[in-house]
């Protein structure tokens, strides 16, 4: 902490010698790379960086040092490949008024995203940019509302529908206490009505099929490019489907939502619950599979798979010439799976799945093949 400053070079460079030499000895390992690598970590900055040649040597060595067990804090889970980060502090709200907490717990996050997520740098935006735009915010601002909303957004800046923040506020629940009584999906870039819940207590003039235009006096369009930034979306298919979680929330007892209904604009009340689940959709089955209108081709919407779809639509699914399968409105693969085993006679390899080396963090090998089809 003392050589946190330096007045020149030199000084820099003795205090990280100095560092790299507190770790202890350090056994030689290989140069030579494996047939296996997929991805290997961009150190050219221990040459560019205007070190000394004795510093430089020095980290060279660790590059190629001899490894061979994952270190303390970051450990792999034997069944699906992951990196598990363990034995850490957590760190509680107290403490998170606190400047340097707030800033290690984004230096964390960053750490584990440069060299544990191959996709960095293929996201919108550079993953580089997050530090700059990151720990001047945390630096200066310690409410905890806001803390949480920046981590929330440093997450959803890796366009992955996978991503995720626990241990915090949900954040829903940070858009709001309570959520409107209706269920709102987009069709294209249109936020429709798809279901309206009523009791005999509460009027709800919302209808089914119903245009959403406006929010408290808040444009849909203004509300989608506030909240995108804060959803974690591999595409646009995502984001419209985690937008209405939060776009529903209000701390209000009644939503003013003004609709489009038959060409015509309405001003409606919509009650307000503070259950995040109000009911069960029906009529999911429904949409899972249905016809194009020419040549005999099926279209599955994956958005709407459940563990029955394929049984209850067998005869129906093996009947087209052809199948278009529609995933971009879910993540990862979801029902995929189940799919390959449906349609596949025998087991077919598919994927050649890389996988973190948790030993050299930033290198991802090729490991794991997967394949779909049945086993029988």
């Amino acid at each position: 902490r003392e050589s946190a400053t330096w007045q020149h070079t030199d000084q820099r460079d003795a205090a990280l010698l100095s560092l790299v030499n507190s770790l202890g000895e350090i056994d030689n390992g290989s140069k030579n790379s494996s047939q296996s690598d997929f991805l290997q970590p961009d150190l050219r900055w221990i040459d560019t960086s205007g070190l000394n040649p004795q510093l430089i040597s020095v980290l060279r060595r660790v590059q190629y040092a001899e490894r061979s067990e994952c270190s303390r804090f970051v450990k792999r889970d034997n069944f699906t490949s992951a990196i598990l980060f363990t034995n850490e502090m957590n760190y509680p709200n107290e403490v998170l008024s606190d400047a340097g907490y707030r800033l290690l717990t984004l230096f964390r996050l960053w750490n584990a995203v440069h060299y544990f997520f191959p996709y960095r740098t293929l996201t919108t935006i550079h993953w580089d940019s997050s530090l700059t735009t990151f720990i001047p915010r945390l630096a200066e601002d310690d409410n905890i509302r806001n803390f949480e909303l920046s981590i929330y957004e440093c997450i959803a800046r890796l366009d992955d529908s996978h991503a995720g923040v626990s241990g915090y506020s949900s954040l829903p629940h940070i858009m709001g206490a309570r959520r409107l009584a209706i269920d709102v999906e987009f069709f294209d870039t249109t936020a429709i009505v798809t279901n309206v819940y009523r009791s005999p207590d509460l009027e709800n003039e919302a209808h089914v099929g119903d245009e959403i235009v406006s929010i408290h006096s808040e444009p849909v369009s203004r509300l989608v490019r506030h909240l995108r930034r804060f959803v974690p979306a591999s595409h646009d298919g995502c984001l419209y489907r985690d937008i209405p979680t939060l776009m529903l929330r209000t701390d209000s007892a009644v939503g003013v939502v003004t609709v489009r209904r038959n060409g015509r604009l309405h001003s409606v009340r919509i009650p307000t619950s503070q259950h995040d689940v109000l009911g069960t959709a029906h009529g999911e089955y429904r949409r899972f599979v249905s016809a194009a209108n020419q040549q005999n081709i099926g279209i599955i919407n994956m958005e709407h798979f459940h563990t029955d779809s394929l049984r209850m639509y067998a005869q129906r699914l093996r009947s087209f010439s052809a199948l278009v399968v529609d995933v971009r409105r879910t993540a990862g693969n979801h029902g995929l799976v189940e799919l390959g085993e449906f349609f596949l006679p025998w087991p077919t390899k598919v994927a050649l799945f890389s996988t973190p080396d948790c030993t050299t963090p930033g290198r991802f090998v090729n490991e794991r093949e997967h394949s779909f089809g049945s086993r029988s």
